[in-house]
């Protein structure tokens, strides 16, 4: 990956977070109802003993003194809206550090977006006497020739549009990724020599990669081809930032995949493809190459193709790109994936020569079943479902090769077929995810007691599911869907009263993947979220599946009150009630201010202009690079918000 230099026309140094004068936040409204009868409970006081040992009144709020943390990250979305201009719909992030205790005051500015243009140039021509010469509408004049030693060929963006994507380097997980992606346009009406991106983004660290549009399947003839490329980019705040993206002349990579036709059918690699992917993001950096008819040789085929690919940086003095050979999309057959600095690259062409047999695909026939309660009595049914198996061991292939394979098939929910599912595998070890139907078969659903009336079949794992190589069709496997587990407790203000109404989430805790299973294709199981709400009497109930989670009671910010945030709740599919007990609300502490962006005082009269309706989210981190949200505020039509922040979170690790 290559770091482009940056020109800015114009860069301003950001403000420092100041803090802006507001009055106080109250409020004043009529307590609804969470269930029926009951009010909802706000947090009110009128002398510092209504809040316990630990709180204090303010201006009629029981408030707590400090933090048990002094920073957070925060989330700004502008709405569209005419008067957001360039922001209308914008997402950015602000660190928020040095926060202090009850009735903190910090204005929040939205980093100032800059205008990105850049320009995608061709390699150069030369002539006879190696003389850099200017292409003309694209092409290399006559007497002159491209800088390498390819052949002369058209850039034509007009024909070929690139698209590039920039996705922010820093990335938290429990954050969405943002992504700014635009297609090319030609440099001029009358010159396609030379292609164009222009966006607005706000300031920061960005991974570009530049391909060719993904809408178009085919290049006219002629055409140069322009390959995927890596690079880092820096954007300032406030700027006019132009970028001399020069497309490098790909390196060029001959592949000779050898099959022995002594160990498997003639022919058996036609239609299947090439390319290279870079081993640190999994982005694909070459063309694509279709394996066309084989030249035979005694009893070995070899498969012959040319990448070009944009080379990657090096770690440990070793390149970092994966050749993937990837079959059709109709077959039964692994996707393979080796080192390229495997390859044996110094004399001759890349050599890949370690798939000597491909296992033969066998069918198999399963069955889904649950235990439910048909009326006193448990018994197993069936159930409709969706089943996704993913190899973790394939058999029939040599030792050490670093092969994927996957499959996701629906077992029926109606008639005689029902909860049964066919699919067609390779012999190996699987590990499987079964995500039920959400219909139950006409019986009780819910078990005695449950304050819930859904079918509660849980997303079921397994994590050896054997499939044989003989024989060629197997039957009368069967799953047991495991029930999702109850998850309850109940939730209280500091003053004991419940917290009626509030809604409750459960969000599982994000992951992270390697690149190696992202080219491989490999899935990554995320439990499913669950949500509940609290009782009249503080008592709440949800259905989970297995695995850890953020658990969060939100109560409205009307209210006064604090979330609760406990993360890292762990879930177990033996545990079929989990009991969290009491859980207290923590005591709030304000963070007040301005939501606003620097303007123009020449142009627009003021120093800054405010934002109304921004949505702020604020997040804390729990470990090393993960977050969970803590609190959510809206700005209103002065600009001002009011985060009211935890003053702990439960049980951190």
């Amino acid at each position: 990956m290559r770091r482009l230099v940056a020109w800015a026309a114009r860069a301003l140094v950001p403000p420092l977070l100041g803090a802006g004068a507001l009055p106080a936040c109250s409020y004043d409204f009529a307590a609804g109802a969470g269930d029926g009868a009951s009010p909802v409970a706000t947090n009110a006081c009128l002398a510092d003993g209504d809040c316990g040992g630990s709180g204090a009144c303010v201006e009629g709020r029981c408030l707590a003194s400090e933090l048990d943390y002094d920073s957070i990250l925060v989330e700004i979305t502008v709405p569209a809206s005419p008067s957001a201009g360039d922001y209308a719909g914008s997402r950015s992030f602000r660190a928020l550090n040095g926060l202090s205790g009850a009735d903190a005051r910090l204005d929040v500015d939205v980093p100032r977006f800059s205008t990105l243009k850049v320009t995608f140039t061709p390699p150069p021509c030369v002539d006879a006497a190696d003389v850099v010469v200017p292409r003309v509408a694209g092409e290399c004049p006559e007497g002159s020739a491209p800088a390498s030693e390819r052949e002369a060929c058209r850039y034509d963006f007009g024909l070929v549009p690139l698209e590039l994507i920039l996705t922010p380097t820093a990335r938290a997980l429990g954050i969405a990724t943002e992504r700014y992606s635009a297609l090319s346009t030609c440099a001029t009406d009358l010159d396609c020599g030379a292609a164009v991106v222009r966006m607005k983004l706000p300031p920061g660290d960005y991974d570009a990669y530049v391909r060719p549009d993904p809408a178009l399947t085919t290049l006219a003839s002629g055409v140069c081809e322009v390959v995927p490329d890596l690079a880092t980019v820096t954007v300032l705040e406030d700027a006019e930032i132009a970028l001399d993206f020069g497309l490098r002349e790909p390196t060029a990579l001959p592949v000779e995949v050898r099959w022995s036709t002594s160990a498997g059918a003639p022919g058996a690699l036609t239609g299947w493809s090439l390319d290279l992917v870079d081993g640190l993001s999994a982005r694909r950096i070459s063309n694509r190459v279709v394996l066309g008819d084989p030249a035979t040789e005694a009893d070995v085929e070899t498969y012959a193709a040319t990448l070009l690919f944009s080379p990657t940086p090096t770690q440990n003095g070793a390149a970092t790109e994966l050749l993937r050979l990837v079959p059709p999309a109709e077959s039964v057959a692994p996707t393979i994936v080796v080192e390229r600095s495997s390859l044996g690259l110094f004399a001759g062409p890349a050599v890949l020569n370690q798939l000597t047999t491909l296992p033969a695909a066998v069918e198999v026939e399963g069955q889904l079943l649950a235990r439910l309660d048909t009326g006193g009595a448990e018994r197993l049914l069936p159930v409709g479902g969706t089943v996704t198996l993913i190899a973790t061991a394939l058999d029939g292939l040599p030792a050490g090769t670093l092969a994927a394979f996957q499959r996701t098939v629906s077992a029926s929910e109606q008639g005689d077929d029902r909860g049964v599912f066919r699919a067609t595998l390779l012999p190996g070890t699987y590990r499987v995810r079964v995500l039920p139907s959400g219909t139950c078969p006409q019986v009780a659903p819910c078990p005695s007691g449950s304050v819930l009336c859904e079918c509660p079949l849980g997303a079921t794992e397994l994590d050896a599911f054997l499939v044989a190589a003989t024989p060629a069709r197997q039957a009368g496997k069967t799953i047991e869907l495991a029930w999702r587990t109850r998850v309850a407790g109940r939730a209280m203000t500091p003053g004991g009263v419940p917290v009626v109404g509030a809604p409750i989430q459960a969000t599982a805790v994000p992951t992270t993947t390697t690149a190696l299973a992202t080219a491989l294709g490999t899935e990554v199981f995320v439990p499913r979220a669950s949500t509940g709400t609290v009782a009249s009497d503080g008592s709440f109930e949800l259905r989970a599946d297995a695995g850890d989670f953020d658990l969060v009671v939100r109560p409205e910010a009307r209210t006064g009150f604090a979330w609760l945030v406990r993360p890292r709740v762990p879930v177990e599919v033996a545990e079929p009630n989990l009991d969290l007990g009491g859980l207290t609300l923590p005591l709030p502490v304000p963070l007040r201010g301005l939501v606003r962006v620097r303007a123009d005082p020449e142009r627009d009269g003021v120093e800054y202009a405010i934002l109304p309706g921004a949505v702020l989210r604020a997040y804390r981190a729990v470990d090393a690079g993960t977050v969970v949200q803590v609190a959510e505020a809206t700005a209103d039509d002065e600009g001002n918000y009011e985060l009211l922040l935890p003053e702990r979170l439960e049980n951190v690790r």
